[in-house]
Parts: C-alpha cells; structure tokens; sequence
C-alpha cells in the first residue's frame, strides 16, 4: 500500500477586499502573515492585560482560542436558534495556565475575592470600520476589585456572566502578571474573523 503525505502550513485567511488584492496569491499570504508579525494588525485574535501602576503601565499579551462550546453558540446566532445574549459583554481574568484547549467551557483557576461577579462587563466594544474589521472588547478591573495580590496569566470572554457554558474565548498570557493592592487593570480582547 502507498504512503500518503499530507503536508501542512499555517494559513491566514485572505479576503478580496484587502488593498493587497492585486498581488499574486502566494505574496497576498506573505504580506498579512507580515502584518500580522509587525502588529501592523494589533489585535489579530489577541488578548492583552495592561496594568496600570505608579512607576508606569506593564503589558502581557496573549492568544485566544475560541473552543467548541464558542462555537456551537456563534452558529446558534446565525440560525436564529438565540435569541439573548448575543453580544460579546463579559471577560474574566484568572489565574490559570493550562493551555488553551477546544473542550474548555470556563476560566481554569479565577480570580479570588470580588464584590462584583467574577466576570467584568465591558466598558468599551468596537469594531473597525474598514478591513479587516478587527473586533475589540475591554474591560475594566478597578482598585476594589479582587483580593490583592494575584497573578493574572489567562483571559476568557463570555457571551453573559450567568454560570453554565456561556465561554466565547479563552487565552493565557505569555508570562502572568501581578495584580497589586492600588492597580488597575485594563483587560482588552481582540478577534479578526478572517
């Protein structure tokens, strides 16, 4: 019996309405694969934690994968089998670093000790107007939030803050990142569907 090769790449979906689509096939790859390495496009299925602290901000950055239960959700919006919860409104920071996988339905390890539920609503949502019509989400973790210190390595979005299989994304960070007594945070959560 023959040997069947199968050989693989990582591939970024191209789109016909890039300024690029004048350029062959194989260079239109090239160049959002670069863009995407020079975050000319920032937020390219990107999650990012800034914390703010007297002495200056500390970014981490990490990237989501968005597993089944996402999914499934997303294609139960298309069809109009939901009706609630249709906006990207809630993310959670938490403590765990497991890698992201596609059977995660919740955060690996929250965060302890909060007055609010454990996932923060949105303060700002976004999409841009022109392609690649980046989406972006973020939140705001304020002085009263969260026992103080914790480190903050993984970020999950939610469709609502209601328990149950409502997780959108998840991501852990490239390195965690401390959450002192007086920081604040910005969580930021980024998706190109392309």
């Amino acid at each position: 019996m023959a040997e069947i090769k199968i050989k693989q790449r990582e591939r970024h979906s191209l789109s016909g309405g890039h300024w690029y689509r004048f350029l062959p096939r194989k260079w239109q790859y090239y160049v959002m694969h670069l863009m995407v390495k020079l975050h000319l496009i920032k937020r390219y299925d990107r999650v990012t934690v800034t914390v703010h602290r007297q002495g200056g901000d500390v970014t981490v950055h990490g990237y989501n994968l968005i597993p089944d239960v996402g999914i499934k959700k997303l294609g139960e919006i298309l069809v109009a089998d939901e009706t609630t919860d249709l906006d990207l409104a809630f993310l959670e920071p938490g403590e765990g670093t497991t890698t992201p996988a596609i059977g995660d339905t919740d955060v690996e390890d929250p965060l302890e000790g909060s007055p609010h539920p454990a996932r923060l609503p949105f303060t700002t949502q976004d999409v841009s107007a022109v392609s690649p019509f980046e989406i972006e989400i973020a939140a705001f973790i304020s002085t009263a939030d969260y026992t103080r210190p914790q480190t903050i390595s993984e970020l999950t979005v939610w469709w609502d803050d209601d328990p149950g299989t409502k997780l959108f994304g998840r991501a852990v960070l490239a390195s965690g990142i401390v959450l002192n007594t007086g920081d604040t945070a910005t969580l930021t959560y980024g998706i190109i569907f392309r």
